[in-house]
């Protein structure tokens, strides 16, 4: 008998294992391609912390933040390239991965890589959050990334 229950505990593990692999592909897939940036979500979601910082701000660094964000666009390429252009065009150009906890982690030329907690992900929807190595939310003005696919 336990060598029964023994083999339907194998079987289930090798079940999810393959699951797990079979998901980080899915994302994967989904990721690849063009994605813009929601700048008035992601106002709307930032976290009240930063949101009070930023309704504190003067309306000409408000423009200058929103100017900064709206219109960069993010591409994800099936050979593990990424771009991120600029409203003012500046481009920036790295490699991407899932780590094994399924994260996002873009890492540009100079070796510093990002890493993102991917929130929420959908055939034309993207939500991101920025962490740091151990895994905890960064404090940066947009706790979360919210994009949609070109």
């Amino acid at each position: 008998m336990k060598t029964l229950s023994y083999k339907h505990l194998l079987i289930m593990l090798i079940a999810l294992i393959a699951i797990n692999i079979n998901h980080a592909q899915n994302t994967q897939e989904q990721l690849i391609g063009t994605w813009t940036f929601d700048y008035d979500t992601s106002l709307d979601m930032m976290a009240q912390k930063s949101k009070t910082h930023y309704n504190k701000m003067d309306a000409t660094r408000q423009d200058k933040i929103s100017a900064s964000y709206k219109g960069r666009i993010i591409t994800f390429n099936n050979n593990g390239t990424y771009t991120h252009v600029l409203a003012n065009g500046k481009t920036t150009s790295a490699t991407w991965i899932l780590n094994n906890n399924n994260n996002l982690e873009i890492t540009p030329s100079s070796g510093i890589t990002a890493s993102f907690i991917i929130k929420k992900l959908e055939i034309d929807t993207l939500t991101l959050s920025p962490i740091n190595n151990k895994g905890v939310s960064t404090s940066i003005l947009f706790s979360n990334w919210h994009l949609t696919k070109n």
